[in-house]
Order: structure tokens, then C-alpha cells, then sequence
């Protein structure tokens, strides 16, 4: 059978950096994150929007391999009610639990080490087309359709 998918890594600290290019509709940038390494763990798991191409990973400073997987079908907005904080508070916080059902779409294989925390930099560009957007929340960045 198929092998189980990567575990998702926890993240512990998170440090973002986008340079956007909004009459572009286009943005590059870097991400910072000090992850828990699993116990016994070679590979760890992220989300990653379908718009996201991941240029360079690092971890601790030693190249990484990544490996993309089928992107997140989040549902359609135009179905949520999202109007006022209750409906959008709602929203997001199912968001979140389908996300933390989803298997992984990217998987980051981590050099050996003894460490229990593993820092990973994620180097990336995004496009996004006519009518989609860009969300930044805690611990998340979403591009995709409005």
C-alpha cells in the first residue's frame, strides 16, 4: 500500500516576509519556521495553497527537499455566509479544522539530527489571477478565489 502521509508539523514560531506586486497580481517571499520535530521524524508535512510554488527550503541552514502533493480544496466562499465577525469567525474557525483534517500538500524532508526543534526556511512566489485574493491570518496564508 501507500505510504502514510507525513506528519504536520507544529509550528512554535513563524516569521514571514512578502514582497507583493498588487498590479501584478503576484508575490515572492520567504517564510521562517521553527517547527517540533516528530519523534523518530525524516519528513514533516505543511499546508500549501495551490498558487504557492516553493522556490529553496532550508532546514537549519542545510538544503531540503520538498515534495508538492494534491493542492487543499478549502469550500467555495460564495457558499459560507460571511457577512458581519460572528458568520466570519465561524468560517474561519472551520477552516481550520478541515485544514487540520487534510493530508498535508507539502512534504519536507529534514536532515538527521538529535534536535527536538528543526528551523525551516521556505523560499516562494505566488500568481494569482483575475478575482482571486490574498488572506493573512495567524499562522496561515491563503491565496485563492474570493
Amino acid at each position: 500500500g501507500a505510504a502514510p502521509p507525513p506528519q504536520l508539523a507544529q509550528v512554535v514560531r513563524q516569521s514571514v516576509r512578502l514582497d507583493v506586486d498588487p498590479a501584478g497580481s503576484s508575490m515572492e517571499g520567504s517564510v521562517v519556521l521553527d517547527i517540533v520535530r516528530p519523534r523518530g521524524a525524516s519528513e514533516v508535512g505543511l499546508h500549501c495553497g495551490p498558487d504557492v510554488v516553493v522556490t529553496r527550503c532550508a532546514a537549519d541552514g542545510q538544503e531540503a527537499q520538498v515534495r508538492r502533493t494534491l493542492p487543499l480544496d478549502p469550500p467555495a466562499a460564495s457558499s459560507m455566509a460571511t457577512n458581519g465577525a460572528v458568520a466570519d469567525a465561524a468560517y474561519s474557525a472551520y477552516a481550520r479544522h478541515k485544514a487540520a483534517q487534510q493530508k498535508p500538500e507539502l512534504t519536507v524532508f529534514l536532515p538527521e539530527s538529535d534536535s527536538a526543534q528543526v528551523s525551516l526556511e521556505l523560499k516562494f512566489r505566488a500568481t494569482v489571477g483575475q478575482g482571486r485574493g490574498l488572506m493573512v491570518g495567524e499562522g496561515w496564508v491563503v491565496m485563492g478565489t474570493r
